[in-house]
């Protein structure tokens, strides 16, 4: 989960789509905490599928320059 929320930092939802769903095969219900924090980045990867594309090249560029 970490990493998703990590690509939807980078202004890459698809990527973090294809991570939570495999972070979601992995969950049971008894995992209560974990089941919360996937729904909190589902949510965010749906806001960022909102964004303008200006604000995903913003983002892109922020995250390439972190890692120089």
């Amino acid at each position: 989960m970490l990493m998703a929320r990590c690509l939807v930092q980078m202004g890459e939802p698809e990527k973090a789509e294809t991570q939570l769903k495999d972070v979601r095969d992995q969950l049971s219900p008894s995992d209560k905490e974990l089941l919360n924090q996937f729904e909190t980045a589902w949510r965010e990867v749906e806001d960022t599928r909102r964004l303008d594309k200006a604000e995903i090249e913003r983002r892109k560029a922020a995250a390439k320059a972190e890692k120089n």
